[in-house]
């Protein structure tokens, strides 16, 4: 009776795929798992472009103080805070980027689980492990929110530091 399920097309609760269909969803994983490591290259590529632009910002904004006084106290004030800004919207960009890793990731977890072998698959290992997967999750989201929280401190220490300097 098994064998006979079997060759109907299921295989215990999944239907088994065509040789074309199987082939398909396979490129489909392959394209999908690059798109997820350009995002995750993105993500840091923007932290590094945040990081760069910040010291030019810095740099641009030390250098030229005293032209910066003729804008009066607001506008110095203003001034101070645009490294923030920059590294806002650069943390916005990335948590986009997250999203769509986390979105990706999902549906791979399901093509994983519906194509591979029973009980096999990173994603099968990771669900199976207790607390792995989530540990993996928060371990590399604390580390990259980390290094965000430490670019926007130091961007608010400059903005300390400029307003107290000039006033």
């Amino acid at each position: 009776m098994e064998q006979a399920k079997a060759r109907e097309g299921e295989a215990g609760d999944r239907p088994v795929l065509a040789p074309a269909e199987l082939q398909f969803h396979l490129e489909e994983y392959r394209t999908l798992r690059a798109e997820i490591n350009g995002n995750i290259r993105s993500q840091f590529e923007t932290y590094l472009y945040a990081l760069v632009a910040n010291g030019g910002i810095v740099a641009w904004l030390l250098t030229n103080r005293v032209n910066l006084e003729a804008f009066g106290e607001w506008g110095v004030r203003l001034a101070a805070f645009v490294p923030l800004l920059v590294t806002l919207l650069a943390y916005c960009w990335t948590l986009f980027h997250g999203t769509h890793i986390q979105a990706i990731g999902s549906y791979l977890a399901r093509l994983e689980s519906r194509v591979g072998a029973a009980g096999l698959g990173w994603e099968a290992f990771l669900t199976d492990q207790p607390g792995v997967r989530r540990s993996h999750w928060l371990k590399r989201m604390h580390y990259g929110r980390l290094l965000w929280i430490i670019l926007a401190s130091a961007d608010i220490g400059f903005a300390a530091f400029l307003v107290t300097m000039t006033s």
